[in-house]
């Protein structure tokens, strides 16, 4: 499956407290798929940073047993959880990490997954710090229409009000030139 593999996605966090958003910054989220087809996402060294520039060293926030769900003739899989985690101390040994003293925080996630890109959204509350947190990694996609090209308009090019190419004037409204003529 090209889409559900382990790999580590690199992308934007912006993080939201009490209704502040900060900066945002480049962030990492390591994704496992374990052999039950359920994936393990793993938002690294995070830190809490809010609008004001202070930055706190929170760890490593792991979200497990989460079931990714294909979307029908789509090409990415979206999916949900709401757990409690017990995050963990980030990769710097050097660092004062201080998710492990926070004890088990309720964690409530969506997002979605495509080829190459991940999008997810994290809530939780911190009862200790009394702060509503939300942290968003990526940005939301759809499968619409990924971009439109455009060819210059023709000076003599005439188009029916639909769009639709003409091959002289007709009556009623006609678009020549990008300029509407009525043709009685």
């Amino acid at each position: 499956n090209p889409i559900l593999k382990d790999r580590t996605y690199t992308d934007q966090l912006t993080v939201t407290v009490n209704g502040e958003s900060s900066k945002p910054k480049e962030a990492q989220v390591n994704m496992i798929v374990n052999d039950d087809e359920t994936v393990t996402l793993t938002l690294k060294n995070f830190y809490l940073t809010t609008n004001d520039g202070s930055s706190l060293p929170i760890g490593n926030i792991e979200l497990t047993d989460i079931t990714p769900v294909e979307v029908p003739n789509k090409n990415y899989y979206m999916f949900q959880s709401s757990q409690n985690v017990r995050i963990k101390d980030g990769d710097n040994p050097a660092e004062l990490w201080s998710g492990s003293f926070l004890g088990e925080i309720p964690v409530t996630m969506n997002g979605k997954i495509a080829e190459g890109k991940l999008y997810c959204n994290i809530s939780s509350y911190m009862p200790t710090m009394k702060e509503n947190i939300n942290v968003v990694f990526g940005a939301d996609f759809t499968d619409g229409i990924a971009s439109l090209t455009t060819s210059p308009v023709n000076e003599g090019s005439i188009y029916n009000l639909g769009g639709q190419r003409l091959g002289k004037l007709q009556k009623g409204i006609n678009i020549v030139g990008g300029k509407k003529i009525l043709v009685k």
